[in-house]
């Protein structure tokens, strides 16, 4: 009888819950953000880097009952940020002038409305205000300066030199970053930036690069550049140099030698030997990949094919057809070393095995064409002693 009576009350309770979630949901009382506006159209990308601008965001919130709170966010960098005070509260209906900060991203500036009850988001809207037009006015880098008097060549040799630069840039465009780079021969530079959590590097600010080892001259050639993201187009750049303090060994460039083929009297050609063909043995193998109508790369090697730790090694390249060609270091474990950029369509040149590495390391070469084609071919060299 006792479980009978037990039953019909667990019974009735269900139904008393059901009841009520179903009046929950169908109430016309639910709280809700009906609008989230601002007073501009649109704002000047330069006002906001500088927190000159502001705006005036305003709200209406329907149905707010007891225990519940609005939060009030902007989004910056790489999170969200409240712009309320310290124990200030929003009333469900109003507006607040706030002061826009450079978001230090590629967004434009963002806003988000939250109706909280508790920790329980029950309404959420975010609203955000278009840049105005840019590019009247081209980009200008105003200054970039160091303190750095000099750079040890031991820091160098070493690679953990380190120098601090200092840059202002004026009538950024939205859609620009900076780049900042080391300038090693006439065509080709290596990025030196150091690693950080986001691409947008802000207009003004002091920060540290990581040189390498120059390669023509006992000084670091620093480059900064104002570079459009979605198509490369470089809108200014400036350079500075520091000199190298110390004992420096700098690697030797040498073009690529030309050997004109003699012929006999038949037509045929007679192959001559050449101290390169002599030395083939000491010359790593290379694998090479191409398409058709792509790059062709007719000569890629690494010599010698097997060194000790710390010496250098000569990569000697010939490529036709292409409109850049670059090469890249890889570690052993696929880890990244640095990457020679803008090269010649051929040539040779000296280079420091990566401190780094430990058992081998591979050399790729990248040649693209105006079409966007691509050839590679890569060479290891292997680590001993």
């Amino acid at each position: 009888m006792r479980t009978r009576i037990a039953g019909v009350v667990v019974l009735a309770i269900l139904l008393v819950v059901s009841f009520s979630v179903a009046s929950a949901q169908t109430s016309p009382f639910i709280p809700a953000i009906v609008q989230f506006e601002s007073d501009l159209a649109s704002v000047p990308f330069a006002d906001v880097e500088a927190g000159d601008a502001t705006v005036t965001v305003s709200w209406y919130i329907v149905n707010v009952g007891q225990g519940q709170s609005l939060a009030l966010d902007y989004w910056r960098q790489n999170g969200w940020v409240s712009v309320l005070n310290e124990g200030e509260s929003l009333p469900p209906i109003g507006e607040r002038e706030v002061t826009m900060l450079d978001p230090l991203s590629f967004a434009e500036p963002t806003f988000r409305l939250t109706l909280l009850s508790g920790r329980n988001i029950l309404d959420q809207q975010y609203l955000m205000i278009p840049y105005d037009d840019a590019g009247e006015v081209e980009p200008a880098i105003t200054a970039f300066t160091t303190t750095s008097t000099g750079v040890a060549a031991a820091d160098l040799t070493r690679r953990n030199a380190t120098i601090e630069v200092t840059w202002e840039v004026e009538d950024r465009l939205p859609d620009t970053t900076l780049i900042f780079e080391q300038v090693l021969t006439e065509d080709q530079v290596v990025n030196v930036e150091l690693p950080r959590p986001t691409l947008y590097v802000a207009s003004e600010g002091t920060g540290a690069v990581s040189p390498v080892t120059p390669l023509t001259e006992a000084a670091v050639r620093l480059r900064l550049s104002v570079v459009g993201v979605l198509d490369g187009t470089i809108y200014a750049s400036e350079e500075l140099v520091v000199p190298v303090t110390g004992e420096l060994n700098l690697p030797t460039l040498e073009p690529t030698p030309v050997i004109a083929p003699t012929f006999t009297p038949g037509g045929a050609t007679a192959p001559e030997a050449t101290e390169e063909a002599e030395t083939a043995e000491e010359t790593s193998e290379n694998v090479t990949t191409s398409v058709e109508g792509g790059p062709q790369i007719t000569t890629f090697t690494v010599s010698p094919s097997s060194v000790a730790a710390g010496a250098n090694v000569t990569l000697t390249w010939s490529v036709a057809e292409a409109t850049t060609v670059q090469i890249s270091e890889v570690l052993t474990g696929n880890q990244p070393g640095l990457t020679y950029v803008q090269l010649p369509l051929s040539g040779s040149v000296s280079v420091p095995l990566p401190e780094g590495a430990l058992n081998t390391v591979t050399y790729v070469l990248t040649a693209r064409n105006a079409e966007g084609l691509e050839a590679t071919s890569q060479a290891v060299v292997t680590i001993g002693g």
